[in-house]
């Protein structure tokens, strides 16, 4: 779709108003319905099966296969009635292209004839016969006004607006981009991307207060096709999530479970969220970062083996996923990354740790690092998921301690991953401190023989499945680490990983009571993020640190590589390239710290 059109048959007014010659004589093809009473009050229409004939003004084509196989009409402003539920405009569908063979375009005032029916939610026309009507030489002129639109909706149903024109003033953040390829949709909201309720929010009454708001905050900017990965988009495709799009006009429609807007015309998209190219200064001698992987597994460690059993398909998509992830923890510059979502398949030379390791030694471009090494706790594998929790590190700044430690104990026994510490010391200083990486259980309902019972079941307060577990393991981690498990006799501890809990859910606050500081929170804005979903923002990954750290931490950061982008620059994407934008779901963390 051109969108650099003229917006709609003729220029509009500040008032947005569509002129065009009233009709004179009497209809050539039936009785006249109008609109609203074919679109009624509720959310279907009482017409539904029948066939009606309607006369109202085109506001949009989107004829042919490629778009959505037809148009859109409203009434004139002289034909509206005054019931505000009532939708003056209404989807023609026409497969047929009759509405091509009648040369009809926007601006024309037409007479069609159809069957009505609610196509998985949209009301419609089943286009049977169409007639352009012809103004006399002295008719008046009749104008069909734009009705503005603002975000938060003061209602809570979209549907008294399906099939009419709509301009939307404001400036509209995007705030989902996940269908962005697949579909040409974006998610937008007014003022922010939306937060996620208990990232903002203790979790029950109050989050449930927010994620009201977010329901009538968002909306969908679809692209006028029915189309799966369009061949053309309104939208550049490096366009960002939190990039700003100003003076939206389009009609409302409906489709997939969603309102969504067909844009007619876009006055500015503003690149508002540029991509970073380094993380942001932390200080500190040494830096700290936690990264979730999203399934990096090597297949059988000799370029075959694909599909594994989670991540890359092939060995091609595994090459690329590995460029990615290696070209991120380079511009890292981490003396220690904590990984999250790789294959648990032991520490020999055909494991996925050492691929990664070997893969940051020996650069494919002549760069090779040559200074990272893993950490090895000793046993086959951690745990019994198919994924697992690892640490790697630069060899020049620091050293590990005595040997990783891990417990399978309560929330850490079978069928919940285990976490691993390790003891390093600075090298420059022989100071000594403790990390722990940590990937909490997921928020999914239970598949398979689980059952989410008690505590596990979703409660409804925002913190979905399985937060007993998650806050039983919260509890059970500080427990233990209480107990100095990898003998360093020093009170130095930092927690990071992906703890699948926002900033205000019961895992998080347990971690807190136990004293532990989370150093994301408490030097960013309480709207930071580090994951999306469904449109929502917030905090999934953390780094806490022990009372005895946390005045030598420096500070941190969360580098927006990932979570703003396209999934399709990740790895298995249609647009994937093999830089270090969309190398997982999740953004890094980083921290600075200066042991003393």
């Amino acid at each position: 779709m051109d969108l650099n059109l003229s917006i709609i048959f003729v220029l509009l007014a500040a008032s947005a108003a569509i002129s065009t010659a009233a009709p004179g004589g009497e209809s050539t093809i039936a009785d006249l319905t109008m609109i609203h009473a074919i679109q009624g009050d509720g959310q279907s229409s009482p017409f539904q099966g029948m066939k009606v004939s309607i006369e109202a003004i085109v506001t949009a084509d989107f004829q042919g296969t490629d778009k959505l196989e037809g148009f859109f009409v409203q009434e004139e402003d002289s034909d509206i009635d005054d019931n505000i539920e009532t939708s003056e405009g209404i989807y023609i569908y026409d497969p047929g292209r009759l509405g091509v063979k009648e040369n009809v375009t926007r601006g024309d005032l037409v007479i069609a004839r159809g069957h009505i029916e609610e196509f998985h939610g949209l009301t419609q026309m089943n286009l049977e016969e169409i007639k352009k009507k012809k103004a006399g030489k002295n008719e008046n002129k009749s104008t069909l006004t734009a009705h503005q639109l603002i975000l938060p909706l003061k209602e809570d149903s979209l549907e008294r607006y399906e099939g009419m024109l709509l301009m939307l003033p404001q400036d509209l953040v995007i705030t989902d981009i996940e269908n962005f390829s697949a579909y040409g949709e974006l998610a937008i909201s007014p003022q922010s991307r939306l937060p996620v309720p208990t990232n903002v929010a203790k979790p029950g009454a109050p989050a449930a207060q927010v994620q009201e708001l977010n329901s009538r905050s968002m909306i969908i900017l679809d692209d006028g096709s029915g189309r799966r990965f369009p061949q053309s988009y309104p939208f550049p495709r490096t366009i960002r999530c939190a990039d700003t799009i100003q003076g939206i006009m389009g009609i409302m429609s409906y489709g997939y479970g969603n309102y969504r807007l067909e844009p007619l015309n876009i006055s500015k998209i503003m690149i508002s969220n540029p991509r970073p190219t380094n993380p942001e200064p932390v200080g500190g001698r040494l830096r700290i970062a936690s990264l979730n992987l999203e399934n990096y597994f090597n297949g059988n460690g000799a370029g075959r083996g694909f599909p594994s059993a989670r991540g890359a398909r092939s060995y091609d998509e595994f090459e690329l996923q590995r460029a990615k992830i290696i070209q991120a923890i380079t511009d890292m510059k981490a003396d220690v990354i904590g990984l999250i979502e790789i294959e648990n398949d032991g520490y020999g030379n055909m494991s996925a740790i050492h691929d990664l390791c070997h893969g940051l030694n020996a650069r494919e471009d002549g760069i090779g690092l040559g200074d990272y090494s893993f950490v090895d706790p000793g046993s086959p594998k951690l745990g019994d998921d198919l994924i697992s929790v690892g640490l790697i590190y630069n060899r020049t700044t620091i050293r590990p301690i005595g040997r990783a430690i891990t417990t399978s104990m309560g929330a850490f026994s079978s069928g919940n991953r285990q976490p691993l510490a390790q003891t390093f010391e600075e090298i420059s200083t022989l100071e000594r401190f403790t990390i722990v990486v940590v990937h909490l259980k997921s928020k999914n309902p239970p598949g398979g023989d689980e059952v989410a019972d008690g505590d596990n079941r979703d409660c409804g307060d925002g913190q979905g499945y399985w937060n007993g577990d998650r806050t039983r393991a919260a509890n059970e981690l500080t427990d233990w680490l209480s107990s100095d498990p990898t003998g360093s006799h020093d009170p130095d501890y930092l927690i990071l990983g992906d703890m699948n809990s926002y900033r205000n859910e019961d895992p998080i606050m347990a971690l807190k009571r136990a004293g532990y500081v989370n150093q994301i929170s408490s030097q960013l804005a309480s709207n930071s993020y580090s994951y999306v979903f469904q449109g929502r923002w917030g905090e999934l990954d953390h780094i806490l640190a022990s009372p005895s750290l946390t005045g030598q931490v420096t500070g941190a950061s969360i580098w927006h590589i990932n979570s703003d982008e396209s999934p399709d620059f990740g790895y298995n994407g249609i647009w994937s390239r093999p830089d270090k934008y969309r190398c997982s779901d999740h953004d890094p963390l980083i921290a600075g710290i200066s042991l003393s």
